[in-house]
């Protein structure tokens, strides 16, 4: 169900584009991307108000600025003096999830705290993993690393206390990096969290955003340093696809509202 060579550039591009059959003629009123990318901690910033302690486990969720969209295509653009300049600018979350992102903020403050109604919903699904395969890891397996500008140096791990198991996973809400190829450079990295004031980096929704109304959702599963570690990666995608069914849950009643018209 998908067209190629008029295909937008991005990984996600194949699912994002229509076939000419029935599906096409659907109304497509949103969409949710939903899996796994990696996290970008800024542990130092300037403004002490910006610290972000995002750790492998956490959820990421697209939200615009006023500068951005919430999905920064990073590689697509021209070099001038002045320095990279993008090329236009992604297609926003739509409005239907971005209220319901803002109703989730308002009213779920630590949704995955223990007790309270994601985690619930996670623990549920976890008791259902018959074979552990979605099951978290142990912190201790939860590295981060320094970036330097020495090449030959080698990277060394962060010291970072162990967080509450009460509230092992948190939300984090900004700006994503979309690019054509996996992140394995943490200066690269970082220097892309300061320019665009990223939270996580991916490598499908730039290709998505601009042909589905798409809502963007991720679990941290590594750190785009190099240092990749698939253990993350399911426990990334459950919690990532428990904060989509919190979206959804929001906007069902939304929806029976306005079929009783």
């Amino acid at each position: 169900m998908a067209r190629g060579p008029e295909l937008r550039r991005g990984r996600g591009r194949c699912v994002g584009q229509p076939s000419e059959g029935t599906f096409s003629r659907i109304p497509i009123w949103f969409a949710l991307l939903v899996g796994v990318a990696a996290g970008i901690p800024n542990l130092a910033p300037k403004d002490p108000r910006q610290r972000r302690d995002i750790r492998l486990g956490d959820v990421l969720v697209c939200v615009p600025d006023k500068a951005n969209s919430g999905i920064v295509h990073y590689d697509l653009g021209k070099d001038t003096e002045a320095g990279f300049l993008l090329n236009g600018r992604q297609a926003e979350t739509p409005a239907i999830v971005r209220a319901a992102i803002g109703n989730i903020r308002l009213t779920k403050k630590k949704p995955y705290k223990k007790g309270n109604e994601f985690a619930r919903c996670l623990d549920a699904f976890l008791q259902a993993d018959e074979d552990d395969t979605f099951q978290c890891p142990s912190q201790d397996t939860d590295q981060l690393f320094t970036s330097s500008v020495d090449m030959t140096a080698p990277p060394t791990p962060i010291p970072r206390e162990p967080r509450d198991e009460t509230e092992r996973t948190r939300v984090w809400y900004g700006n994503i990096g979309s690019g054509n190829s996996m992140m394995r450079n943490a200066r690269r990295r970082d220097e892309l969290r300061d320019t665009y004031d990223l939270i996580g980096l991916e490598m499908e929704a730039a290709g998505i955003t601009n042909t589905l109304p798409t809502g963007v959702v991720r679990g941290v599963c590594d750190y785009g340093d190099g240092q990749k570690n698939k253990d993350w990666q399911p426990y990334a995608a459950a919690v990532a696809a428990v904060y989509a069914k919190g979206i959804l849950s929001t906007i069902n009643p939304k929806v029976a509202q306005i079929q009783r018209g």
